[in-house]
């Protein structure tokens, strides 16, 4: 059978969608995204649709995709992938990353990361020259109430405002993040694209304030077809930290998600960092799966 990986066009997009959209993603079970989600994904700032994602097809259908992400910041190249159900996944997934090395090739990126779930590709990674560099935890929440807490009367709760908030909360996430491994610093025109996006609203964006400063915030996103939430990114001022404001946010971002219909919630951490993966797991944040972070050598 012959199978051939080319660039991305965009009358691929409707077998794209039903690619990935057959599959569970790493978050949301019975995900779907709408073809608007689907082209605000591969569109982000700063990257190229047609030289950056890849489609893998045979002589019956489209198999898989690849989507490549530029963090030039801190000059890495991000390899995001979706296979079929329907074949040989491990064939797939290495004429994929073979196609990939030799494009790092020709990029200015420094490093080529992938994440993978856990006992899914790793003895391909490694014996094509990729390093196991980071373990991530998923876990999950389900919602049956609203949560209770209590906020500092110092302090108040604000959602984003469009235009307004968005040079905050692109220096909040960065300063929150400056020294987390694998983030990139992000631009105010990223920002901007990103709360624009089909999958975010204001109203899922939360702050703590002090003294009309945003000393915290949580991002968080609704999948109204199966209300399922999910955390994207949770941070707080380092000034503030080790107050217990990270609870407060995190609880502030679950009340939002209740409100908004979430009936479970997912999130992403970085396995060593213990004290939010215990702060979590105190809230009745369950382990579901660990993703494994590899890099090209």
């Amino acid at each position: 059978m012959d199978i051939n990986i080319t660039n991305f066009k965009p009358e691929y997009s409707q077998k794209i969608l039903s690619l990935i959209n057959s599959q569970d993603s790493n978050f949301i079970q019975d995900n779907v995204i709408s073809e608007t989600l689907f082209t605000q994904m591969i569109s982000i700032p700063d990257s190229n649709p047609e030289k950056d994602c890849y489609v893998i097809s045979n002589e019956e259908d489209i198999i898989g995709f690849v989507q490549l992400i530029h963090e030039s910041p801190i000059s890495r190249t991000v390899l995001k992938f979706w296979i079929s159900e329907n074949i040989e996944k491990n064939q797939i997934f290495t004429m994929i990353i073979k196609k990939i090395e030799l494009k790092f090739r020709s990029l200015d990126s420094k490093f080529l990361h992938i994440q993978i779930p856990e006992n899914s590709y790793e003895s391909i990674l490694v014996k094509n020259n990729w390093n196991r560099i980071k373990t991530y935890i998923t876990l999950k929440l389900p919602l049956s109430s609203s949560p209770i807490f209590k906020i500092d009367p110092q302090l108040k709760i604000t959602n984003l405002k469009f235009e307004s908030d968005e040079t905050d909360l692109t220096n909040l996430q960065n300063i929150c993040f400056e020294n987390n491994w694998g983030f990139s610093p992000n631009s105010v025109n990223q920002i901007s694209y990103r709360i624009r996006m089909e999958n975010c609203s204001p109203q899922g964006i939360v702050f703590i304030e002090s003294e009309n400063k945003k000393i915290a915030y949580n991002w968080t996103l609704l999948n109204e077809n199966n209300k399922t939430g999910l955390i994207s990114m949770i941070g707080v001022h380092p000034e503030f930290q080790g107050k217990g404001i990270g609870k407060q946010i995190l609880l502030a971002g679950l009340k939002s998600l209740y409100n908004r219909g979430a009936k479970i919630v997912s999130l992403e951490v970085d396995s060593e960092n213990k004290n939010a993966v215990d702060l979590y797991k105190k809230i009745g944040f369950a382990e579901d799966q660990k993703n494994i972070w590899f890099e090209f050598i």
